[in-house]
Formats: C-alpha cells, sequence, structure tokens
C-alpha cells in the first residue's frame, strides 16, 4: 500500500510538471516548457538529463535502473512532447509486461491512450516497439 501511494505520488508530481509546462508552450515559451520538463525529469527521476535528448530506450532503462515507479514517473515527463512520445510508450509497455507486477503497476490504460494519439496525429508507432505491443495486446510475434 505504501509503494501505490508512492507511485501515485509520483504521478502527480509529474503531472504538475507536465500542466506548468503546457501553459509555457500555450503561452509561446518553448524553451521554458524544456526547462520545466527537465527540472520535472531531474526531480522525480533523480537524473540530471534533457528527456527530450536523443536516447535509446536500453539507455533509458538502465539509467532508471529498472525501477518501475521511476520508469512511471520519466513516461509521464516523456509523454509531454511529440518527440520523445515513443520513448513513453516504451517505457509504459516495460512496466507493463513486468512479470508478477502489483496491480497498481497495470498501465494499460497508459498503453491505450499513446496510441490512441499516435493514431490521431496520423504517426507510426515506432518499429521498435512493435514487438512489446503484440505482447501488450496477447498476439503471437
Amino acid at each position: 500500500m505504501i509503494r501505490r501511494d508512492y507511485i501515485l505520488r509520483l504521478i502527480d508530481l509529474a503531472a504538475e510538471f507536465v500542466l506548468k509546462a503546457a501553459g509555457f508552450r500555450k503561452d509561446g515559451l518553448r524553451v521554458e516548457a524544456e526547462q520545466t520538463l527537465a527540472e520535472g525529469f531531474k526531480s522525480l527521476v533523480g537524473m540530471d538529463a534533457n528527456p527530450a535528448a536523443p536516447m535509446a530506450l536500453s539507455d533509458l532503462v538502465s539509467l532508471l535502473g529498472s525501477d518501475p515507479d521511476k520508469m512511471i514517473a520519466a513516461a509521464k515527463l516523456l509523454e509531454a512532447e511529440p518527440a520523445t512520445r515513443g520513448r513513453a510508450l516504451a517505457l509504459f509497455l516495460e512496466v507493463h509486461l513486468l512479470d508478477g507486477k502489483a496491480e497498481y503497476l497495470n498501465r494499460t490504460d497508459d498503453v491505450h491512450r499513446l496510441l490512441q494519439t499516435f493514431a490521431d496525429a496520423g504517426e507510426d508507432v515506432p518499429l521498435e516497439l512493435e514487438a512489446a505491443i503484440a505482447r501488450f495486446e496477447g498476439k503471437p510475434r
């Protein structure tokens, strides 16, 4: 129960950073929006990195230490920018597909929301995620 409360608090904090960044973006303050997301990344995930910087998923997972709570917080921040939504989806899939995970780590809604976002934008889901998506959907590879 304590762990569930912890992840819910991380998600709430991530949402605060995302909303603040969205406000900056709406006002045309792109640099401030990116700085806010970077600040959120450092505060919530403990990484002093630009979340929009190109980084391989395997490197990102290694940096997060395979901690599902940090992966969820990072994904919430990454989904705020179109350029990093693929990595957000990858992290949500990574957590969702963990063996023996607790119910609060179920990321079905997050995965469906991001898949719909890609579809609504007419964008293709990154090819490297096809196998994970097939596993998520219960389809054989």
